[in-house]
């Protein structure tokens, strides 16, 4: 049989269930609201960054070949200036080691 006192107990402890429910409810919500913005967010910088470093490595890419050619005009306008010396030298010749691997 069921006693008076159980049935009060229970219907005074249904208030904090039913709250306790709503926050248990809620704070899923809340959680997944969290984590879906934490993960677009990342999202978002890992295409940044991607972009950034295709760009990056063209922009390097680009910077090298015009310092080659650079360098090789200034190298050729060099070779057809050169001084010679008493000893049959060419001045600068020995001064830089140029080494390609």
């Amino acid at each position: 049989m069921v006693r008076a006192i159980d049935a009060q107990q229970s219907i005074i402890q249904s208030g904090m269930v039913e709250k306790i429910q709503q926050v248990q409810q809620q704070n899923p919500d809340v959680q997944q609201r969290n984590i879906a913005l934490n993960l677009s967010e990342e999202g978002r910088l890992l295409k940044a960054t991607v972009k950034q470093s295709e760009q990056t490595e063209k922009a390097e890419i680009r910077d090298k070949e015009e310092r080659e050619s650079g360098r090789q005009s200034r190298e050729q306008n060099s070779k057809d200036r050169a001084p010679v010396n008493e000893e049959g030298e060419f001045e600068g010749e020995g001064e830089h080691i140029n080494i390609k691997v």
